[in-house]
């Protein structure tokens, strides 16, 4: 259900008013680039394990960047990349203590780059967190629109609590 343009501060103040657990997506374009980012209550809903089959047609690529900011156990980011509606490959963008393996059948697509990068001995979050973007942008030629993603107005749908 489309509940008009907002912010990523406006959607969360949005969020926090409601009275039951809802989840929201904001979403656009950036070149030829189409982009969603989800905000609010994601269990069963949204993240790892939900993004499946997403790319379904031939040539269709689908990147999944999630990143869970508010859950108190904070989990590393996340990358997962499918191509033509399977799941390719993906890793944890901070390896240090969580998971070092970079899974999927084409994990030759980013696995000499992060070895050349350290990622795996990183033990600055930050730092890896930062590594592990500049990789994905360099392999696949991927850059997001982070003023456009976090300070437009874009469309927002709910998606769950609606």
């Amino acid at each position: 259900m489309l509940i008009g343009e907002y912010t990523a501060e406006g959607v969360e103040a949005y969020i926090n008013s409601q009275s039951r657990e809802i989840a929201a997506v904001r979403y656009g374009t950036h070149g030829d680039l189409a982009f969603t980012v989800a905000h609010g209550y994601w269990p069963g809903e949204l993240g790892p394990g939900y993004s499946d089959h997403l790319s379904r047609n031939k040539g269709e690529e689908v990147f999944v960047l999630y990143d869970e900011t508010q859950n108190p156990k904070v989990p590393p980011p996340q990358f997962q990349f499918y191509r033509d509606g399977e799941y390719a490959c993906g890793f944890h963008m901070y390896m240090y203590t969580w998971s070092r393996e970079v899974t999927g059948p084409d994990a030759a697509l980013v696995q000499a780059d992060i070895e050349a990068a350290g990622i795996r001995n990183e033990a600055q979050r930050e730092t890896a967190h930062l590594k592990s973007l500049t990789i994905i942008e360099n392999r696949f030629d991927l850059a997001l629109p982070m003023g456009q993603i976090l300070h437009d107005l874009l469309p927002t749908a709910l998606v769950h609590g609606h």
